[in-house]
C-alpha cells in the first residue's frame, strides 16, 4: 500500500500521539522532529517525560521550542512526572489524549514520513478496525538504516481467537489505536512489562478488528 496524505482533506481527524521517554536525551529529539515534520494537518503531540535522570527534559524542550512553525501540529503538551514506568506514562498520555486516535511511540524511534497520513487514512476507511500495525525497519545507534530480514507483502487481519493463539503482540511503536478501542479495552497494565500485548487482545476481545500494514512506518533504533 503506497503512503497517502490526506493533508487537504478538511476536517482530518485529530491525531494523538504520545511519547513516554526515560533518559533517550541522545535520541528524543530526533523522535520529535520526525514527528512535527509529518505531512498530516490536525496532530496533538503529548510527551511524558518519566522521570530521567539525563538531559532529556532539556533535550525535549529545545525539540517543542518551535512547535507553532509546523503547520500540521495544533497542540503540544509536555509533562514531567516522577519515574513510573513506561505503562503509567502512557495512561497518563492516554488521560490527557484529545485525538479520534491514538499513536503510543518510543522516543529513541524516528518515524518514517506520511506514516500517521497512511494510518489515519486507513482508519477512517476501516471503521471496525482498533488498532493498526505496521513493519519496521532496524537502524543503528546512528541512524544508518540496517538491512530487512523478510518483507511482507499484503494487509494482515486477526481475530480474537487468532491473536490469542499466535500471542499478538502489535509493538507501541508501530501502531494507531482509535480511541474509543483503547478506552473499550481499558488502561494500560502497569504490572506487565509487555504491556501491548494486554491491550491488542483487549481491543480485540471489545470487537474491534486488528489489522497490520505490510508498509513500513517507523526506524526502530538497535541500541546494543
Amino acid at each position: 500500500m503506497p503512503l497517502m496524505s490526506v493533508s487537504e482533506r478538511p476536517g482530518a481527524p485529530l491525531v494523538s500521539v504520545i511519547v513516554p521517554c526515560y533518559n533517550y536525551a541522545s535520541y528524543v529529539g530526533d523522535a520529535l522532529r520526525s514527528i512535527l515534520e509529518q505531512d498530516y494537518q490536525s496532530i496533538e503531540l503529548i510527551v511524558i517525560d518519566d522521570g530521567s535522570t539525563d538531559d532529556s527534559a532539556r533535550c525535549i524542550e529545545d525539540a517543542l521550542r518551535d512547535w507553532r512553525s509546523y503547520p500540521g501540529v495544533r497542540r503540544v503538551e509536555f509533562i514531567r512526572q516522577s519515574n513510573q514506568g513506561v505503562s503509567a506514562a502512557l495512561n497518563k498520555g492516554l488521560e490527557l489524549a484529545q485525538g479520534e486516535f491514538v499513536a503510543t511511540f518510543d522516543a529513541d524511534d524516528v518515524m518514517v514520513p506520511g506514516r500517521i497520513a497512511l494510518q489515519a487514512h486507513y482508519l477512517m476507511k476501516h471503521p471496525q478496525v482498533g488498532c493498526l500495525g505496521g513493519r519496521a525497519q532496524r537502524i543503528d545507534q546512528h541512524g544508518v538504516i540496517l538491512p530487512k530480514k523478510n518483507k511482507a507483502r499484503e494487509v494482515r487481519s486477526y481475530d480474537f481467537a487468532q491473536a490469542l493463539a499466535q500471542a499478538l503482540v502489535v509493538g507501541g511503536n508501530l501502531v494507531m489505536y482509535r480511541r474509543d478501542a483503547m478506552l473499550a479495552a481499558g488502561m494500560y497494565d502497569p504490572s506487565l512489562r509487555v504491556q501491548d500485548f494486554k491491550m491488542t487482545l483487549r481491543i480485540d476481545y471489545a470487537g474491534y478488528r486488528i489489522d497490520v500494514l505490510s508498509d513500513s512506518v517507523n526506524l526502530n533504533r538497535r541500541n546494543d
